[in-house]
């Protein structure tokens, strides 16, 4: 099956998972932007899918959130549904 989705549609998906995960877990965005290194601006950009993430902030975020980071993938997100 080919993904039809955009990059765009595919970075607000994502954002969508982390701010999910991070919302279960009363983590707020300020906590992710110290562990990221970048501002509350830059992470709430990147949930909103207008700034995809990086593996790298992915990684981090999984180890901070306590997850795998394959959490945060949608085709992961669509077969646990």
């Amino acid at each position: 099956m080919r993904n039809t989705s955009s990059p765009s549609d595919t970075a607000a998906t994502v954002g969508a998972l982390v701010l999910a995960e991070m919302d279960r877990q009363h983590i707020r965005q300020t906590t992710v932007a110290v562990r990221l290194g970048i501002s509350q601006q830059a992470v709430s950009r990147r949930i909103r899918g207008v700034v995809p993430f990086n593996v790298a902030e992915l990684e981090q975020i999984a180890v901070l959130l306590g997850v795998p980071p394959a959490t945060f993938f949608p085709s992961n997100a669509q077969a646990a549904a």
